[in-house]
């Protein structure tokens, strides 16, 4: 009955090289060795071309949805060595920075609405996603003995394989190896 939560950087492939981003993720053990959970990251990458577009300027935003699942071969009270396949769901948003559009976003608590300025979407690509890693946690210090929580230091080495055709990108531009890094805290479940 254990949930471990790791939030942290991630480095994702995109054109031209890996892009830094925001990974959040959660994992909860089914055994003493096996989890399974969900991840979401992103990472927003600028460009100086259109990709067929009649634009000078381009924004890329890459959403992953994935489901990890993973094997701790190596467990002890301050190291875990996990092998693990993440399988998912990757949206590339392809927007025009130049030409923005309004969107209004109405606070029902406040009674406030808010204008806010994003820019216009050009396409969207879609691909699964299949991600074998390899996990590795240290534990930095234990924060309650009792229910058994701490916090680790994660890392977190993979190689994506995305399938599928897009408009504007094709898989083999999001395929190679991803990195991710983070503090993960782990305790127990009731």
């Amino acid at each position: 009955n254990q949930l471990i939560v790791t939030v942290g950087a991630n480095q994702v492939p995109t054109f031209d090289k890996n892009k830094l981003g925001f990974n959040l993720s959660a994992r909860y053990y089914l055994s003493d060795d096996l989890s399974v959970g969900g991840q979401f990251s992103i990472a927003n990458k600028k460009y100086n071309r259109g990709f067929g577009y009649q634009v000078h300027n381009t924004l890329l935003n890459l959403y992953t949805i994935n489901i990890p699942i993973q094997y701790d071969v190596v467990s002890n009270d301050k190291f875990t060595l996990g092998l693990g396949l993440s399988n998912g769901i990757m949206f590339a948003v392809l927007r025009n920075p130049d030409d923005v559009e309004e969107e209004e976003v109405y606070d029902s608590e406040t009674g406030i609405s808010h204008i806010y300025y994003k820019p216009k979407r050009l396409n969207t690509d879609a691909y699964f996603v299949l991600t074998p890693n390899v996990d590795f946690t240290y534990k930095l210090l234990e924060l309650d003995a009792e229910d058994n929580v701490s916090m680790l230091l994660n890392f977190n080495v993979g190689y994506q394989i995305p399938f599928g055709a897009g408009n504007f990108s094709k898989s083999s531009t999001f395929r190679n190896y991803t990195f991710n890094f983070g503090l993960s805290f782990k305790g127990l479940v009731d």
